[in-house]
């Protein structure tokens, strides 16, 4: 079976296996951990002369039986024979399954790699061996469209019949419910020769995931044996640890854990995080702890069983509640945004629990009015249906925290299209008894948007003007105004209002920069495009989803006005990606608007059907106001939103499919790459994106690739030493090269850092010592990591040194530049030769 979705992992782990001995995959059960290990090693099999090895541990049930086991499995009588080994030819040894005998996987695999020079580990298991040098890779989920592509190639190899169009959207929601798991993506589609996606999805609460006539391991055999596998591993107190957190859904800190639980909890979360039962993710100095979906329902389930739901889920929720406050009027923040991604899905089902248990509002309505950050960077309408359920099932309410409530269920109708019910709930708002400030801004800033949608920008105005008064408005409104004065025809006094607000927080200099770019694009789209470029990456790093759009929009607008189409097409798919993901509608007519542009550039006469869509929504989007379109000249009969959405992007992905032709307006060649030393400074460029770098070594040798595609170039060369010459360099003892190496891995981070930092005086300290060591250790070793002896020749150290500086330098320019870092490692190749082969041609300018 194909690998699907795993591209970007194969290649890493591909490299980590070049430089180091033992590289471990991390990831909860049926994450597709040995799938991934049994492709990679297939991919490397030419780097290791002796052969790939592969040994599952899960045929041995004694931790004491590991090591002879290991031995057998290689071809020796013995472990002390393996250790033995006079062999110096390089073997890969695939180490699949460690997590129940982790202890004597991690030493027996310390014994190997320390006694014998040729073997190189790639193991397999729920939690790191915890071994010095170890490298490892974290295998999360599929990415959602992965996991549908894996469903619907599984379901096709299963017998069954092909996926209708009209199922499509049940199948996008069964894998969004498996968390993108290949085990349960797999199982899923398994079912299909007997049931539609549709029902999959509907007894997924009842019926455990069971793969048909399957003969092989019981863990694989269910989702549910294979999440016991590692929970039968735990001992009590984690066991009732990880039970208690299915009551917290989404990210969740040790906090929430330590209010659900009862008691303080750090070990049990380090336990749970090791056996891939639970995910860690750290958010600046803060950490974010997760169980996927399929694991939090088995947690759950447990929690039932035991009798203890209903005591767990209101220590969750009277903690959710303490730790809110329903006013805040500073600024909204990176940080802030942050706080309310990672909070939704905890205030979702807090406030859930609220409406089927609460007699009294109190505590409902002071989540309804802290989820209105959310709906900046989530999706809308899941949050709008808990909103407005909460205001219905204690309706006639007039208190304060009513009105903070009514103000964000005001936003979520506004979001959704309804101005009549944005702007009916507005008004009752400030005519309630005591609407709180943050009410009555957010009230007055639902209106300024409704009266501009419907063309008074003048009181659309007054409204924005009565926002501003609320700090944490104030920029935002400001801006708002500056739309809507472009609006009216005066765009220069517009940009005036833009360049000349000023911003205290990253939030807001974002949507400075996306407006900006928004009112530029008439007259400069080349200055708008590089605005909303940088706003977009940004807002896409932050997870501002509401920012992205505006961007993506400006982008694909951009790329069309300098004759782009394919380029345009590209934005405008994203954008489709993102209304289906968000449930925004008020951004749906903006979207299909440019979609419809795009189209009939592109000469593809489906634009027509798109466009009648675009007229028969609202105008609601502010900065959809008054915008000349293709939707403005229509008759065909309008398409329903969801059957848009299935043509726009049909027809886009056509577009992007549609070879170039010379002389047609998809026609454009690559733009020229930049890689070349200006002064003290690396230029480099790719795509259309620039970035800077202090020189090094590595970074002169990857100028001199680029050069000369396709040309092989010798280490010695690239090293500027002969290739005859012998060297009776120094040798090294084990001890000091294990201190060199050491030292090598601390430079790395802090030379991260300090770049980070923009601290060039450190970085060039740093560079300095990091070149001294790695050429000194390349003096002393050899291919394999193998000491050197005495009169071997510069080939080799050349070899080591020019191989550790080029991928030193390459992970440099992925940290400032991941598209080009992308490139490079799939194009570069080091070693004797070394080369650089891009799949397509790719013209560089060079130094």
């Amino acid at each position: 079976m194909r690998l699907v979705g795993r591209d970007l992992e194969q290649v890493e782990v591909a490299r980590l296996l070049r430089d180091y001995r033992l590289v471990t995959l991390v990831g909860p059960g049926g994450v597709g951990k040995t799938a991934l290990a049994t492709a990679v090693a297939a991919s490397a099999a030419d780097q290791f002369p002796q052969g790939v090895r592969f040994i599952d541990l899960t045929l041995v049930n004694e931790p004491a039986s590991v090591a002879a086991f290991m031995a057998a499995r290689l071809g020796y009588s013995s472990f002390e024979a393996l250790l033995g080994s006079p062999s110096d030819v390089p073997c890969l040894v695939v180490l699949d399954n460690c997590e129940h005998v982790i202890d004597a996987a991690a030493e027996t695999v310390v014994q190997l790699l320390e006694a014998c020079a040729s073997p190189t580990v790639l193991a397999t298991s729920r939690s790191p061996l915890n071994l010095p040098g170890e490298q490892v890779v974290l295998i999360g989920p599929l990415g959602q469209d992965d996991a549908v592509l894996l469903f619907e190639q599984r379901a096709a190899e299963a017998g069954a019949d092909a996926i209708r169009s009209a199922e499509s959207q049940a199948v996008d929601a069964l894998c969004r419910a498996l968390d993108g798991l290949p085990l349960a993506v797999e199982l899923a589609a398994a079912r299909m020769r007997s049931l539609s996606p549709a029902e999959i999805l509907g007894r997924l609460e009842v019926e455990p995931l069971r793969r048909p006539r399957f003969r092989g391991p019981s863990r694989h055999r269910s989702l549910r044996a294979t999440i016991e596998w590692s929970y039968d591993l735990l001992d009590a107190p984690e066991r009732d640890v990880f039970d208690r957190l299915g009551v917290l859904s989404g990210d969740f800190t040790a906090g929430a854990a330590a209010a659900v639980t009862g008691r303080d909890v750090l070990d049990e979360l380090d336990a749970l995080v090791d056996a891939s039962l639970v995910r860690a993710d750290r958010h600046g100095v803060t950490t974010a702890y997760r169980q996927l979906e399929m694991i939090r329902s088995f947690a759950h389930s447990r929690l039932v069983d035991r009798g203890l739901l209903e005591e767990t889920a209101e220590r969750n929720v009277e903690f959710v509640v303490s730790e809110l406050t329903t006013v805040d009027n500073g600024s909204w923040t990176a940080s802030a945004l942050e706080e309310s991604v990672a909070s939704r899905d905890q205030l979702l089902d807090a406030l859930r629990w609220c409406i089927s248990h609460d007699s009294s509002p109190e505590r409902a309505f002071v989540v309804v009015g802290a989820l209105w950050d959310s709906l900046h960077a989530s999706d809308v309408e899941e949050v709008s249906q808990v909103c407005e359920a909460a205001l219905e099932r204690w309706e006639g309410q007039t208190s304060a925290s009513w009105a903070d409530a009514a103000a964000t269920v005001a936003s979520c109708r506004l979001l959704r299209g309804d101005l009549a019910g944005a702007a009916s709930l507005c008004t009752s708002v400030r005519s309630s008894v005591e609407p709180s400030p943050r009410a009555a801004h957010i009230a007055a800033r639902v209106l300024g948007q409704v009266t501009a949608a419907q063309g008074e920008f003048e009181r659309a105005r007054g409204h924005f003007r009565e926002a501003r008064h609320a700090p944490r408005f104030e920029v935002e409104m400001r801006l708002y105004e500056a739309v809507v004065i472009a609006a009216m025809g005066r765009r220069s006094e517009a940009l005036d209002v833009v360049v000349t607000t000023e911003t205290a927080s990253e939030i807001a200099e974002l949507w400075k920069s996306s407006v900006r770019a928004h009112l530029l694009l008439p007259d400069s789209p080349a200055d708008a495009r590089m605005y909303a470029d940088v706003a977009l990456r940004r807002a896409n790093e932050l997870g501002y989803a509401a920012c992205a759009a505006v961007n993506l929009h400006t982008l694909a607008a951009a790329e069309l006005a300098e004759g782009r189409t394919h380029e345009a097409s590209v934005h405008a798919v994203d954008l489709l990606a993102h209304v289906a993901r968000r449930g925004a509608h008020f951004e749906t007519r903006a979207i299909f608007d440019i979609c419809a542009a795009v189209l009939r550039a592109a000469g593809r006469v489906a634009w027509r059907r798109l466009a009648a869509a675009v007229a028969a929504l609202p105008r609601v989007d502010l900065l959809d106001v008054r915008r000349d379109g293709p939707a403005d000249r229509v008759q065909p009969e309008p398409l329903a939103v969801r059957e848009a959405l299935l043509l726009a992007r049909a027809e886009l992905e056509a577009v992007q499919q549609t070879p170039h032709r010379e002389g047609s307006s998809l026609s454009k060649t690559a733009a020229p790459g930049v890689f070349r030393l200006i002064g003290e400074t690396f230029e480099i460029g790719y795509m259309g994106r620039p970035a800077q770098l202090k020189p090094s070594k590595g970074l002169t040798d990857l100028s001199r690739l680029l050069a000369q595609p396709g040309v092989e170039l010798h280490c010695t060369e690239l090293a500027d030493v002969g290739v005859d010459q012998s060297s009776a360099g120094p040798l090294i003892d084990p001890e000091a090269r294990r201190a060199y190496e050491s030292r090598i891995r601390e430079l790395r981070s802090e030379l991260d850092e300090a770049e980070a930092d923009n601290d060039i005086g450190r970085v060039e300290f740093l560079r300095a010592e990091y070149d001294a060591i790695v050429e000194h250790l390349a003096a002393a070793t050899g291919l394999g990591g193998r000491s050197r002896q005495a009169g071997v020749s510069n080939t080799e150290r050349a070899r080591s040194t020019v191989t550790q500086r080029i991928r030193s330098s390459m992970r440099r320019i992925a940290a400032v530049h991941p598209e080009l870092g992308r490139h490079l490692e799939v194009s570069v190749t080091t070693g004797t030769y070394c080369k650089y082969a891009p799949e397509r041609d790719q013209q560089w300018i060079t130094s």
